[in-house]
Formats: C-alpha cells, structure tokens, sequence
C-alpha cells in the first residue's frame, strides 16, 4: 500500500522544499528534525518501506523513535545512508520486540542498531524518524513510502563506481590521496623504515618507558611496581610506563561486499589461491567477508609507527603489549 506525502508529517525544524509525486525534497535541521510515521496505518502489514537520498557530500545517520505513553522513546532504531545514493530503507516491526541488536540491513544501507525495550503495537502512541544532530542543516529526499508485507529481495543498486582498488572514496580527491599500488607499496616501506629507529625521545627507552625513573632491574616484562606508596606499571627494562592511547586499535579489516560488489573497482577473484583465505562465510551461506590481508599484514606495524610519532605508547585497553605480559 503505497503512502502519499503529507506536509503534515513533518516534525519541527523540518521544511518541505518541493514535492513531486511520490517524492519530498526535505530541509532538516541540524538540531534534528524528521517525519512522523504513520503508525495508524501501519498497524496491519509488517514493513514499512521508503527510499532516501541526502544530498550532502558526507553520509547522514536517522534515529527512528518508537513512544510509548512516557516522553522519551521505548526503542530508537538507528541506521545511516551514504551521501547522494538513494538508498532502500525497510523498517520492521518485528524489530520493536528488543529480539535484535543489529538487524540485516539492505546492500547500501549502513549498520542498523536496535536500542531500548521491548513495546507492544497497542502501547505505541506515536513513531518519529529524525536526524540525529549534525553541524550545519541537511537536505534529504524521501520518495515511495509503503507498507507491505514482502520484504524485499532485490534492491537495484545506483550503477556507479564509488571505492577504488585501495579502498577509497573515487568521487572525492584530497591531498595525499594514494594514486595507485606502486604509491602505495612506497608509503609503506618509508612508514615501517622509519619506525625501525624507534622513538623520537631520548629519555624513552626502546619499550616506550620513562628513563628518568627507574623502578628496578626489570623482568623482561611489562609488570607492576610499588615505589613512595603508589604503583607503578613498568616495562621490561624496569623503566616507569604511562599507558595511553586509543581504544579499540585493531588489525582485522573484514568489510561486508555482498550486495554492493558492482560500486567497488576491485575485489579479489576467491577462486584463485592467493586470495581464498580472504574469504570466509559466516551467519548463513549468502554472507560474504572480505578480508584485506595485506593492509593486515601492515597495519600493526602502521599502527605502532603512528603512536610513535605521536607520542602514545599502547592503545587504551593496553592491547599493543598484551602478548609481553608477565
């Protein structure tokens, strides 16, 4: 059952720029700003479909808040879109039961995430899908809303190239974006050259530790000292050692392909040899992972370079020396 835009459905600090049809061009507020759904028609069929398109040249994240009879929302369903790509939304009801965390998006949809409790049709007083709050106003485009109760299988995708070979945004160009492989390979053999002469303090020692204070002898381990009443962490020179970085610094860069393959300029053939161990599925047999070995391969080493050069010596959760632990 098709649904027919309604000025009415706007939130406040939303304003209709044109109308056409089946379709809204819509400017939203940076404060936050959206359509009410319309839950008193949507009480019978199961999804709730609609196309959108932001036209701004970053991508755009919508909160979808499900009311109950208290002021703030029972559920928030969260999802993003691409910049200028229209993009297949399917809102399922089922979601409002608090059953799932990350429900299966659409190809070209951004991860969804269900937060809150679970709330009942007959406890739903009213649904609103609104950005979240942004730096500077937006313009977005909602076109085809409908509700049904077939979930759809085949989503046509914009026929447009939009990742190069190197994993990067092929509409926009920036200083020092990487030109091709051979640029690449060079970036990286100059990063881990010169990471090999360690760090740039002279009071450091080669663990990152502080070399005006020395705790004891040292184990050959990252361990723990008490010295005037306070504990200390120390590294494996004995030397005093601050930990402080970033959180979740990680080596796997798996990336979800299936579905989107025709916007990528490259994927590796998982036919051939070298690149089966690139693949793996997962969940059910039409999940597909990619896995970019050879930025893992570097990314460790990267990783320790840049803290490096920026003064940090683990991420925050103290991963990069787990593996020396006493």
């Amino acid at each position: 059952m098709k649904i027919p835009f309604d000025v009415k459905i706007l939130t406040s600090g939303a304003s209709l720029l044109e109308q056409e049809k089946d379709s809204a061009l819509l400017k939203l507020s940076k404060d936050g700003a959206g359509i009410v759904l319309p839950w008193d028609v949507m009480k019978n069929e199961r999804y709730f479909m609609f196309q959108i398109e932001t036209l701004e040249e970053h991508c755009d994240a919508f909160n979808v808040y499900v009311y109950g009879k208290d002021d703030e929302p029972t559920m928030t369903i969260r999802f993003g879109i691409l910049p200028q790509i229209t993009t297949q939304i399917c809102l399922d009801k089922e979601w409002f039961k608090a059953g799932v965390l990350f429900p299966e998006a659409l190809p070209g949809e951004l991860k969804i995430v269900c937060h809150g409790g679970r709330i009942v049709p007959e406890e739903i007083t009213r649904i609103e899908m609104k950005t979240i709050p942004v730096f500077h106003d937006i313009t977005v485009r909602i076109s085809n809303m409908a509700l049904t109760d077939t979930y759809p299988e085949d989503v046509k995708l914009l026929d447009v190239k939009l990742v190069d070979s190197l994993g990067q945004n092929k509409r926009k160009e920036w200083s020092g974006k990487t030109k091709d492989i051979e640029s690449l390979k060079s970036i990286l053999e100059k990063q881990v050259k010169d990471g090999e002469q360690g760090y740039p303090f002279e009071n450091w020692s080669k663990w990152g530790g502080w070399k005006n204070k020395k705790l004891a002898k040292g184990t050959g381990f990252f361990t723990k000292y008490k010295a005037d009443g306070k504990w200390w962490i120390a590294d494996p020179d004995g030397y005093a050692f601050f930990s402080a970085g970033p959180d979740c610094v990680n080596v796997p860069v798996d990336c979800r392909v299936d579905g989107i393959e025709k916007w990528l300029d490259w994927l590796p053939d998982e036919k051939q040899q070298a690149y089966a161990e690139m693949f793996s599925p997962k969940k059910c047999e039409d999940v597909l992972l990619c896995r970019c070995q050879f930025i893992s391969c570097v990314w460790g080493r990267l990783v320790s370079d840049m803290e490096e050069d920026d003064g940090r010596t683990t991420d925050a959760d103290g991963h990069e020396y787990a593996w020396q632990l006493e």
